[in-house]
């Protein structure tokens, strides 16, 4: 089983690899770098979430064929949804699971009415996501991140959503305490999709309870994909 992880905003490859040591062995993570960051820190940062997802398909088309699942956190989440319709159009695979997280429905996203964030909001937004003080207080890290966060503020600011005819894709959201987002945002992805739309809340941001975040993914994963095998069997 594949689990492909596209990073929050500013985020990198590195950014999940505190779920490593938990996640089942038999899950092959596979960790997107977005270009103009990383190990791709010398290309172009790209603005819109229709390239982005095009960048993805292209670094990981020969990874798609199934069993496979996406997770994604914030911009992530977005992303993800779209990359699984790519391949869908594309190929023909859909995956046995998505995951997101601090993500509402992608019909939320219309005109968020802000064009340009802040740097203190560009530091809260990345302390939320685990990025500590110390770090974010040396001035070379930010100077370095801060075009990352703006480049992936302005992909979620500019999205469009298109309603498309929902497809098969069974979709678990998870809820960290004090999410932004109401529930009636959240449960937006229903309009995507034919299948379970399932709702897990945390105790804690997902990277304070990384093993209870992991045993979720091992078990949305494996469960679906065993149930599936065995339909098809009888």
């Amino acid at each position: 089983m594949k689990l492909i992880m596209i990073p929050f905003g500013g985020g990198n490859k590195f950014s999940y690899n505190y779920l490593k040591k938990y996640l089942a062995q038999d899950i092959k993570m596979i960790a997107v770098e977005l270009p103009g960051r990383g190990s791709r820190m010398n290309e172009e940062l790209l603005y819109n979430a229709s390239d982005l997802v095009g960048d993805i398909y292209n670094k990981l088309k020969t990874e798609m064929e199934p069993p496979y699942a996406i997770y994604g956190h914030c911009m992530g989440g977005l992303i993800g949804y779209l990359f699984a319709r790519k391949v869908y159009e594309e190929d023909g695979f859909l995956p046995n699971q998505l995951l997101v997280s601090g993500c509402p429905g992608p019909s939320y996203y219309h005109s968020l009415g802000k064009v340009e964030i802040s740097d203190n909001e560009i530091r809260d937004m990345l302390l939320d996501f685990g990025t500590s003080n110390q770090l974010l207080e040396n001035e070379e890290f930010f100077e370095m991140i801060s075009p990352m966060v703006r480049a992936d503020f302005k992909v979620l600011n500019e999205y469009r959503h298109q309603q498309l005819d929902p497809i098969l894709i069974p979709i678990t959201i998870v809820i960290e305490p004090g999410s932004r987002f109401s529930m009636e945002e959240l449960s937006l992805w229903r309009l995507e999709t034919e299948l379970d739309v399932d709702f897990h809340s945390l105790s804690a941001k997902i990277h304070e309870s990384a093993k209870s975040f992991a045993a979720l993914v091992n078990s949305r994963l494996f469960s679906r994909y065993k149930s599936k095998n065995e339909s098809q069997i009888s």
